[in-house]
Parts: C-alpha cells; structure tokens; sequence
C-alpha cells in the first residue's frame, strides 16, 4: 500500500470516526425531541405505521402534512428494520451528515488536493449547524445532501456536456423531501460555472 491510499484512508477513517462521534455525544445526551419541530415528524411515523397513511401522513393534531414525504418513509423503514426508537429516528440525518462530509472530501481532494478536501469536509462535520443536525428527527440533513449532490451533479453534467440524469434523479428526491423550492437550490450548482472560468 502506497502513502497515498494511506493518506486517502487516514482521511476517510477521521471524517467517519468525527462524525459517529458527533453522533452518539447527541444520541446519548439530553434529549431534544421537543424542540426543532420534531415532535411533528414523530406524529408523521406513527400516523404512517399505525394508521397506514403513506402518502398522506398526518401529524399528532391530525393535521396533513406540510411537506412531501420522502424523510417520513425513510424513518419508517429503518424504524421497521431496528424498532421504533431513538436510534431508528436519528440515523437518517446521522447517515446524510456522514455521507456529506465523505462528498465534500472527495470533491474537494480531486478539485484542490488531498488536504483542501479533509480540512473542507471536517469543517463541515464539526459545524455548528451540522452537529446539531447529526441527530436531528427531521428533513433538513437528508435535503441538505441531495441538494449537495444535485449541485454537484448539475455542475459536473454542465462541465461534461452530458451526464444530466444523476442532476434529475436528485432533483426528483428533492422534491420528494422539500418542495419545488428545494430544485431552484440545487440549479445553484451551475453558477459555479461563472467562477471556474
């Protein structure tokens, strides 16, 4: 094995070890699931697996819910594969968070170097924003990175002149977790277009 697949592991092995880290100090700390509209989410999964409203869950006032539902059946199939708790309901936002982290490492190691990368996706992991999110019962971490992979995806397609279906899947998922609105963030990935000139 060469230095630099050892460097490559080092890397990936820190972003992994910061952000499960991350994680259980949140899992394991106070509990928060009061506040950041997370009890909301919760009335969604269990209007969901109890009452079989898959499309159209509602919350536990019996309002309709407010947003698509993509984060609500992901929650529900890893509540259905580990159990109903707090693990379940965390590791799409603890997965989402990892997996950005690992992107923008990746990006960053081959758009500006080994060390841009690492230092760029541990800058992410450890933000404010992100290690609250790490653990977070709602939508945002999942949006954040299909937004950051259709940006990336949007602006790859654009350099290559094709390649356009990735861009499309995720903006489709986008859509699935946020809205149209969340389509228009993802298009932002080809004003770095501009600046690459």
């Amino acid at each position: 094995m060469d230095n630099r697949s050892s460097s490559l592991q080092y890397w990936v092995v820190l972003i992994c070890l910061l952000s499960t880290t991350l994680f259980l100090i949140r899992i394991y700390g106070p509990t928060d699931l009061e506040s950041y509209a997370q009890e909301v989410k919760l009335g969604y999964l269990l209007d969901l697996m109890m009452q079989g409203h898959w499309l159209v869950p509602h919350d536990l006032e019996n309002v309709i819910i407010t947003r698509p539902p993509l984060h609500t059946w992901l929650m529900a199939l890893f509540a259905g594969l580990l159990g109903l708790n707090r693990l379940s309901l965390a590791l799409p936002s603890f997965l989402s968070v990892l997996a950005l982290g690992l992107i923008v490492f990746e990006v960053g190691r081959r758009r500006f170097g080994e060390l841009a990368g690492g230092l760029a996706a541990i800058a992410i992991v450890l933000a404010p924003t992100m290690a609250k999110q790490v653990a977070l019962v709602g939508s945002e971490p999942v949006f954040t990175l299909t937004v950051t992979i259709a940006a990336l995806a949007a602006f790859s397609a654009w350099e290559r002149k094709k390649g356009w279906l990735l861009f499309w899947f995720m903006a489709a998922l986008v859509t699935l977790i946020n809205g149209l609105p969340g389509v228009a963030l993802a298009v932002g990935g080809l004003f770095s277009y501009f600046w690459e000139k």
